[in-house]
């Protein structure tokens, strides 16, 4: 397609069809999509000489788009529509609503649409045909012109790929323009269906998102492109140059957009109410019309820079926009006006959406903006020759001024660049500079003052009051932005373009004024144009006033004080010269309407006189509101310009001179005159309902306001800079205002109350250690105190006036505004000398503002607030008292307090109170009143992670008390935090969830749990060992066995280890390797701590039992070898947990505290029984467990009579003494150290199983549990020491009714004395045993044949022995008593069996006794036949016993 002005382009109000004929244009172009759309019947198209209708957005008298070169395509009714679109990527989507391209049709055909896709595959991509194209134009130049050098080479290869990703964001742009104008046809359909509105609005919004991003994306890389290369450029010699095809096809893509925008208005709708634009109404409707304005912004600037393609010169960077190329007229592509009257607009109509909707993108309205500026100046440069743009010009005024405008406002969203991560313009305030002149210029070129004719016009004045307060105004605006930020330099030049807008027009203005007034003038609009004139001048007066004043402003942070006071003398001069026009149109008013009245004729006067004169009442009256109003206005006027001079002197560096201190004083009492007592601000007891009093009331609060600010800013720097911290009550400023208001006034309290204010402001400004701090807190204290006692607040007569109404606007009266103030100046005075530790002050004012907030006031509904308020006051007040020794007191303090207001910072302060009282007076119970109220948070709903948060306090309050009782109380309040701290659930919920939360740590007091329990632990060494505490004992084994359950449920057991998992082995020689701990876990080191705190924890333990060992108690109850037993089990446990690994659990069931006491159960004493072993004991903990038995051991020795409790505890030990056996066994390789160890392991636990006194629990664990065979082990290492032992144990099973015990260990002693043929045990050096006894003992014990049996062949084996030994000893065998009694027995017993049936055994007993009848004495013998006999006949009765078997065993 040819290009749009030249080489035969058709004329400008020519149609076009979009679908070109040229085929060697549309075979080169982008790959097309054609969809076609039926039209329904129901809503045709505009035929041909139709035009597009217009919508109420557009803010142009006609249409744009008819001064382009191709405009709308129409056609016929029932013709079809062609779009068309791009062909996207194989993986872009084509709409919003995620609907791929080849899925348009399904998208339409819902809505009767039928949607044909041409696939045009294996078309030539643009840049290839392009640049076959430039190499053959560039091999017909000339060899030397074929080769290129490398820098040429890169240029074009960035040109090539910077083209080629503006082709995809134009492709991807068509296409979602396109399946966007389906997806809104879709939703009409949808609507005419009543769909929800809802989910309609959501649809649209995210069609609008899709589009804006695709315009944003589009526009973007176009400028990216065009940044690099000048796009305009058309010289065939440079390598650079675009193509004309290539320039033909994007300009045509341009036009394409535009018609997409022009025939679908409500797509890129931009406009917005003010509703919409400030966040009011629908929020979906609000982002939906916002991503409208955003896509209609750029995709109205990216269709008209390709349409400008020729004309603009692209090359731009941040604060250098594009523009038009210079001399375009020289290159013979000059655009035509219309063309231009085009660009101006949808320039300035695309920068002004993305100006307002687009913040983050400064650039692009920049840019855009710049551009139309550039469109109107090159209109004006063509006036100059061509009737047609002169007359365009006078048009375009309107849009060129807000394209002028507009571009200060978009220069200075470069400030905020930064902040939203793009690029920034350093130098940005130097370009809003810039763009203010370029639109001064622009009206002095074209709103002149003076007209042809020497005169203002109507019309002529109608322009100025247009656009000069206007740009007076932003001027102003951007200056006083400038200086806001420090920018004084470029807010000075913005506020001087201002003025030197607002003065040039001033004068001209008020000499036409003047010229209107005269009489001898009867020009017919001179009404009018006077009007226009007043109004013209009241604008710029307030604008110019403004700007001398942020001018003066800049003068003073400047330094330059008189350059500062000439600006407010220009200020005041134009103040006076207002105030005299005011009072000249109010006389002319009142002059007018007496002689209009007189000059009527005597009848007609009687005719109409009484409504003539109420006419003339009413004018007057109203003349007078005005007047009224005028002369307020002119007070607040007045007043301000006074603070602004008072300042300039007041901030004079180093500090004014005594005539400026004179100056100052006397502008004090301007001031303070000016701000008196009136009308306006009536007493306590009087009654003002005028309407005007509440109108003034504003003014009058201003002027006061200003005044108080003042004499505070002068009171300060002089009390601050005198060497007496006071000076002279004549000079003081608050002096001369109060002698100008009665006491009667509310406003003698506001006096007063600021005045303190400004006492407390220079305590806080002055050094600690200053001479002058006493005195100034005295003389603050005297102060408050007088205000207090003689405040109108505290008088009965204001909470009784319920018939008074004083207002100091239009919702709230005076008293009310003094009592908040009077809350807020006596708090900061609080939390001053708070902070300062002047805590005697501190009590002083909580008991005044204490005072304050109890006051009985009316208008108080608020009761709960009050209360509360109440009860934090009487908190600072208690801890000041706490803290200047008055304990009762603030103890009393913090009791109330906490009776109001219940939280965690009462809680605080009533520890501390209640401490610092039982410290000194020992009346109370810290810990007690502690869990009372902690018990009473939490039934208020407060969070335990709350309280926990404030234990770091508390310990606080204890450490400043020192030792004694503060120590104790400590100890108390960390048992309490260590409990709180392992139930919290956010710390569970971190530990499982592994969520990164920087505050977690803190909201939990911000410190982990070892680090509590270690602290809890030093403590308890140090107080609990040298004063001894049986209850602290009994809590630290709660809080010690509360750790170890938290560490096992959240640390061990957060992953169930599989059944047949392989355990960590400890091997000789087997190389180190990596195991992953639970302590390696970051989060378990914050919040819980790492591997060194677990064995501190376990090293701490065992030096606590150790101690304990060796405590008594005051009660009868025991010692502490009862606790000392449970810690080293605990001990035990934190030394497995240390070795812990991740998901493993490999300290399960090994841990003391996972052992549960079940009666049914039996420890393992068995050394041949195949064990599973915990692979991560050692030495350490298998001798915790051992210590912790014998400990328990001997505690249960010396107590008296031991209960359940202390049953319980043996149960226990005789597991961990099981356990101990195994670890040792595990972790020693010394032999004999396994030797001791195992012989200390039975005889604790025969011990325990003693003092359990369970019978069958003992035997089982002596037969089942494998202890009788390890103590049969031992007699064979140890003769002397052990049988010793185990007999006194199964003496004392006799003593306690153990049989079954008793009976084994018996057995086992004479089984071993008999086979080691010891017939005597000396058991003490007094008391000695045989081995007939034990037996005796053991033979009338036994409760099985079996046991008679084993024993009586004990009997008979020593026998044979004693017989066939030649040298016999009769001291080292049974004595003839024994033998006789032993013989007896046998024959008796085997009669028993005999009669039972059981002859088998009853023929060994009675070969036994004949065995031993030999030895016996004759009278025993005496019985030989008849056991002969009895033998006999058993052997008879049992076939299965042979008379040779017995003779051969028995030696018979």
């Amino acid at each position: 397609m040819p290009s749009p002005i030249d080489d035969g382009s058709p004329p400008a109000n020519e149609d076009i069809p979009l679908n070109d004929s040229n085929e060697e244009t549309m075979d080169t172009t982008i790959d097309q999509v054609a969809v076609e759309v039926p039209v329904p019947d129901e809503q045709p198209l505009p035929q041909q000489d139709e035009q597009p209708k217009k919508t109420d957005d557009a803010p142009m008298d006609e249409d744009p788009a008819e001064h382009i070169p191709d405009v709308e395509p129409t056609r016929a009714s029932g013709e079809e529509e062609l779009i068309v679109v791009s062909a996207p990527d194989e993986t872009m989507e084509a709409d919003v609503g995620r609907i791929q391209v080849e899925a348009i049709p399904a998208a339409t055909e819902e809505a009767g649409i039928t949607v044909k896709i041409l696939d045009n595959k294996g078309k030539e991509d643009i840049m290839e045909v392009d640049e076959i194209k430039m190499v053959e134009e560039t091999a017909g130049n000339g060899a030397e012109n074929v080769t290129k050098t490398n820098e040429d080479a890169v240029d074009w290869n960035e040109q090539k790929k910077l083209g080629k990703a503006f082709d995809s964001a134009l492709d991807r742009l068509q296409v979602r323009i396109s399946a966007s104008i389906l997806a809104l046809r879709t939703d009409e359909h949808e609507k005419a269906q009543n769909t929800f509105i809802e989910e309609r609005q959501k649809k649209s919004n995210s069609i609008y998102a899709s589009l804006s991003e695709s315009a944003k994306e589009t526009y973007h890389a176009l400028v990216h492109y065009g940044s690099k290369f000048d796009l305009s450029s058309a010289d065939p010699s440079s390598s650079k140059a675009m193509s004309e095809t290539r320039r033909a096809r994007l300009s045509s893509a341009g036009k394409n957009i535009w018609m997409s925008i022009r025939n679908n208005p409500e797509l890129f709708e931009d406009a917005m109410s003010d509703e919409a634009v400030n966040g009011g109404g629908d929020y979906l409707a609000f982002e939906g019309k916002k991503h409208q304005a955003l896509a209609g912004g750029y995709a109205r600037a990216v269709a008209a820079q390709l349409v400008f393609l020729d004309y603009i010169d692209t090359r731009c960077s941040l604060g250098r926009p594009p523009c038009l190329s210079p001399g375009l007229e020289a290159s013979g592509k000059q655009p035509s006006v219309k063309e231009l009257v085009f660009g101006l607009k949808v320039f300035s109509r695309a920068g002004k959406a993305l100006l307002n909707h687009s913040k983050n993108d400064p650039q692009a309205s920049h840019n855009t903006l710049s551009l139309a500026v550039s469109c109107f100046h090159t209109i004006n440069e063509m006036a100059v020759t061509n009737g047609e743009a002169a007359e365009e010009v006078k048009e375009l005024l309107d849009d060129a001024f807000d394209a002028f405008t507009l571009l200060p406002n978009a220069a200075s969203q470069f400030a905020n660049a930064r902040e939203s991560n793009v690029d920034a313009v350093e130098d940005w305030p130097k370009l809003v500079i810039e763009h203010l002149t370029q639109a001064k210029k622009l009206l002095d070129e074209f709103c002149s003052l003076n007209s042809n004719d020497g005169r203002l016009t109507v019309s002529k004045v109608a322009i100025l009051q247009k656009y000069l307060p206007s740009l007076a105004r932003l001027c102003y605006k951007h200056g006083s932005q400038l200086v806001k930020i420090g920018k004084n330099e470029h807010a000075s030049n913005a506020l001087h373009i201002s003025l030197d807008t607002t003065n040039s027009c001033l004068n001209e203005v008020r000499a036409a004024i003047n010229k209107e007034n005269d009489p001898l003038n009867e020009s017919g609009s001179r009404k009018a144009k006077g009007q226009l004139l007043h109004n013209l001048e009241a604008d710029l007066v307030v604008v110019t006033i403004e700007a001398f004043y942020v001018l003066s402003h800049i003068f003073q942070a400047e330094g330059k004080k008189e350059k500062a006071l000439q600006c407010l003398n220009m200020v005041e001069q134009y103040m006076n010269e207002q105030k005299n026009r005011d009072d000249e149109l109010y006389a002319n008013a009142m002059s007018k309407v007496d002689k209009d009245f007189f000059s009527e004729g005597a009848v007609t006067a009687l005719a109409i006189e009484g409504p003539k004169k109420q006419d003339k009442l009413d004018i007057k009256s109203r003349a007078s509101n005005v007047r009224a109003n005028a002369k307020q206005r002119h007070a607040q006027e007045k007043a301000t310009l006074m603070f602004c001079r008072l300042m300039i002197y007041h901030k004079v560096q180093p500090c004014p001179s005594p005539d400026e201190e004179l100056l100052i004083d006397k502008l004090i009492q301007d001031l303070a005159a000016l701000s008196k007592y009136t009308k306006s601000s009536p007493s306590l007891n009087q009654i003002n309902f005028s309407v005007a009093a509440i109108e003034s009331k504003s003014a009058d609060d201003h002027i006061f306001s200003l005044t108080l600010n003042a004499i505070r800013s002068i009171h300060i720097r002089r009390v601050l800079s005198s060497p007496q911290g006071s000076y002279e009550s004549e000079t003081d400023p608050y002096n001369v205002l109060l002698g100008m208001i009665p006491k009667s006034n509310t406003r003698h309290s506001f006096v007063l109350l600021d005045r303190l204010n400004a006492m407390l402001n220079i305590r806080f400004q002055m050094k600690k250690g200053t001479n002058k701090i006493h005195k100034l807190e005295h003389d603050t204290l005297q102060l408050a105190q007088g205000y207090i006692a003689d405040s109108l607040l505290f008088e009965p007569s204001s909470s009784n006036a319920s018939d008074t109404t004083l207002f100091v606007d239009n919702s709230k009266s005076m008293l009310d505004e003094l009592f908040e103030k009077t809350k807020a100046h006596f708090a900061r005075g609080v939390s001053l000398y708070h902070s300062s530790e002047s805590y005697h002050m501190v009590a002083s004012y909580s008991e005044m503002l204490e005072r304050i907030l109890n006051c009985d006031r009316s208008n108080d509904n608020d009761f709960e607030s009050a209360n509360a308020q109440s009860g934090e006051v009487l908190a600072i007040k208690a801890h000041a008292l706490s803290m200047t020794g008055q304990s009762t007191e603030a103890y009393h303090a913090a009791r109330d307090a906490w009776a109001k207001v219940k939280n965690v910072d009462t809680l605080v302060n009533l520890f501390h109170c209640s401490l610092r009282h039982q410290i000194k007076h020992s009346t109370c119970d810290t810990l007690l009143e502690l869990d009372n109220a902690i018990n009473e948070l939490s039934l208020n709903g407060v969070s335990s992670d709350k309280i926990v948060a404030a234990f770091p306090r508390l310990s606080n309050s204890c450490v400043e008390t020192g030792k004694g009782v503060g120590e104790f109380v400590l100890l108390g309040l960390q048992e309490r935090w260590t409990k709180m701290l392992v139930a919290s659930k956010s710390l569970h919920q971190v530990l499982h969830e592994k969520a990164e939360d920087n505050n977690a740590l803190l909201e939990l007091g911000g410190h982990s749990v070892f680090e509590v329990l270690r602290s809890y632990l030093e403590n308890f060494e140090h107080v609990v060992t040298s004063n001894q505490s049986q209850k602290a004992c009994e809590t630290l084994l709660q809080v010690v066995e509360t750790t170890l359950g938290f560490m096992v449920t959240h640390l061990r057991d957060t992953q169930s280890p599989k059944a047949n998992k392989s355990r960590r082995k400890k091997k000789e020689g087997e190389p180190e390797q990596d195991f992953v701990l639970i302590w390696d876990d970051d989060h378990v080191k914050k919040f819980v701590g790492d591997r060194a705190d677990c064995v501190w924890v376990a090293e701490q333990l065992w030096n606590l039992s150790n101690k304990l060992m060796m405590m008594s108690f005051e009660s009868n109850v025991g010692d502490g070898r009862k606790y000392s037993s449970h810690l080293f089990a605990g001990a035990h446990d934190f030394c497995l947990l240390s070795e812990e690994e991740r998901g493993a659990s490999l300290s399960k069931d090994f841990l003391d505290i996972d052992v549960q006491v079940d009666v049914m159960s039996t420890p393992q004493f068995n050394l041949d029984q195949e064990l599973s072993n915990c692979d991560i004991s050692s030495e350490f903990s298998g001798q915790c467990l051992l210590l912790s038995a014998a400990t328990a051991v001997d505690f249960v020795v010396n107590s008296k009579a031991p209960g359940p409790e202390v049953k319980c505890l043996l149960r226990r030990c005789c597991r961990r003494l099981s356990r101990a056996q195994d670890e040792f066994l595990l972790n020693s390789e010394d032999e004999d150290q396994q030797k001791d160890v195992r012989k200390m392991i039975a005889l604790l636990t025969l011990r325990c199983l003693l003092g359990i006194e369970d019978d069958s629990f003992a035997q089982r664990v002596l037969v089942a549990g494998g202890l009788e065979a390890a103590i049969l082990e031992l007699f064979r290492n140890d003769h002397i020491g052990v049988l010793q032992n185990v007999y006194l144990v199964a003496y004392g099973a006799e003593e306690k009714r153990m049989s079954s015990f008793g009976t084994i260990l018996m057995r086992a002693c004479a089984s071993h004395m008999s086979q080691i043929g010891k017939f005597a045990l000396q058991v003490d050096t007094n008391f000695s045993l045989t081995l007939a006894e034990i037996q005796r003992k053991v033979i009338q014990s036994a409760s099985a044949t079996k046991d008679l049996i084993e024993v009586f062949k004990d009997v008979d084996v020593l026998v044979k022995k004693y017989k066939d030994s030649v040298a016999k000893d009769a001291a080292t065998f049974y004595s003839k008593g024994d033998l006789d009694w032993l013989t007896i027995e046998a024959y008796n017993q085997g009669v028993s069996l005999t009669l039972l049936g059981d002859h088998s055994n009853a023929g060994i007993l009675f070969a036994s006794a004949l065995n031993m009848i030999s030895l016996c004495s004759p009278e025993v013998k005496s019985h030989a036949k008849s056991m002969h006999s009895a033998l006999s006949n058993a052997l008879s009765k049992h076939s299965s016993v042979s008379i040779s078997t017995i003779v051969n065993q028995f030696g018979l």
